[in-house]
């Protein structure tokens, strides 16, 4: 991956390398390596935002899961499966895996457990065909209508960052200014404009197209409210600013911030 860097005729995409690594401590390594090259597009190999687990696996998954005959040692399983904070799966995998398992109060378990994995929760209402009892489905709206409002608000919960090729049109077109302040106004209309999200290092390469770094802290404070990965944001963030005083300052914003 670093040989193939130097290379690569679309940097915009380099971040979809991501899913080759497993060990976070291989991403972080390739990520110090990409900054090191001083290119203008910088990548988080931390990042494999809600990526769904993949056919492949998710088939070798169900056939394990398939192969268990008590019920309880395949609940042990998915429950285990969506614990597993770097699982994240579709509806319709979430349905599959439930679907495998036969008592309803242990469905309404999963389903709930679920809930907080999944890539596309517009689509959760395919998993309320699981259910007979209208209690259940009664409860599992309940859950979900309470993750949703603690969820959305903050972290922009089941939003969609802008696909590779909307937002290598916006970053192209934000550096094509010829003027410093153009290119910072370019970017802030960017961030305040509420019908786009982004991922953390999206929102990060855009404000690195700025180099006064006030301006850059005024940037970070507008993509804060449109970012879908909150978790990530500090993180991306903290290397832009050389005084600490700035690093310290959004970090008092994010932990202040209410939608």
């Amino acid at each position: 991956a670093k040989q193939a860097y130097s290379k690569v005729t679309d940097p915009l995409n380099f971040g979809t390398l991501a899913t080759v690594f497993s060990i976070a401590e291989n991403r972080e390594d390739l990520s110090a390596y990409v900054r090191a090259q001083g290119r203008d597009v910088v990548y988080s190999y931390s990042e494999s935002f809600r990526i769904p687990m993949a056919d492949q696996k998710f088939n070798q998954v169900m056939d394990g899961i398939e192969q268990q005959w008590q019920e309880g040692a395949r609940l042990s399983t998915i429950i285990d499966l969506f614990e597993n904070n770097r699982n994240y799966f579709t509806s319709s995998q979430a349905v599959e895996l439930i679907s495998s398992v036969a008592d309803e109060s242990s469905r309404l378990h999963l389903a709930k457990a679920v809930y907080s994995r999944l890539t596309d929760p517009e689509n959760f209402a395919t998993i309320y065909s699981l259910f007979s009892d209208t209690a259940m489905v009664s409860s599992l709206r309940s859950y979900i209508a309470a993750s949703a409002d603690n969820m959305i608000g903050v972290h922009n919960y089941g939003k969609t960052a802008l696909s590779d090729d909307q937002f290598a049109d916006l970053y192209q077109a934000s550096r094509s200014h010829f003027r410093s302040k153009s290119i910072l106004r370019a970017v802030h209309e960017a961030f305040t404009d509420s019908a786009r999200f982004y991922t953390s290092y999206q929102a990060r390469q855009l404000i690195m197209l700025v180099k006064n770094e006030n301006d850059r802290l005024q940037l970070a404070k507008d993509a804060y409210r449109q970012i879908v990965d909150a978790e990530n944001f500090l993180a991306q963030m903290n290397d832009l600013f050389a005084w600490e005083a700035n690093r310290q300052q959004l970090a008092d914003y994010v932990a202040e911030f209410k939608p």
